[in-house]
């Protein structure tokens, strides 16, 4: 397989592009991390996290830059999503709208259960129950994981 130039290879400049876009990013990220205090790993502060989530997606967007301009895998044109695809992005981008609207009234746990419940039913048409159960467990264990273990309180809204 030969290499192309970005010039005529859309998915390898795309994949650069987001991958550079992404890396200023998270730099930013990183050193807005690092002004709050960070704490140590016994004792977290409210940088301490976010700090190493600032470091992966630096190192993510470095793989992914580099994987583009060496890799010769997912090279060709890019197509828009069409169809069922598409209409899964518009209703994806719309209940992460409503989530985020719905936020402060709701609070994360409610908000969350609900999200992940309604996401699996109409994007991954997955059956009731099973959308229950694995959009309920992701939409209460995350936020707890953050609240209990990590010691970051996450927002209230004015039900939970």
């Amino acid at each position: 397989m030969e290499l192309r130039s970005f010039k005529e290879d859309p998915k390898r400049l795309g994949r650069t592009f987001f991958g550079a876009v992404f890396l200023a990013i998270f730099i930013g990220y990183y050193f807005m991390a690092s002004a709050m205090p960070s704490g140590s790993m016994e004792s977290p502060g409210a940088g301490l996290f976010p700090g190493w989530i600032g470091i992966a997606g630096i190192a993510i967007s470095l793989i992914v830059i580099g994987e583009a301009v060496i890799g010769r895998s997912e090279s060709g044109e890019i197509a828009f999503p069409k169809g069922n695809d598409l209409k899964n992005l518009v209703v994806f981008f719309g209940m992460l709208v409503l989530y985020v609207l719905l936020l402060p009234v709701l609070g994360i746990y409610i908000g969350s259960i609900l999200f992940g419940i309604a996401f699996l039913r109409i994007v991954g048409d997955v059956a009731w129950l099973r959308s229950i159960i694995i959009g309920g467990l992701m939409g209460f264990v995350l936020p707890f994981f953050f609240d209990a273990v990590l010691g970051l309180r996450l927002p209230t809204g004015m039900i939970l």
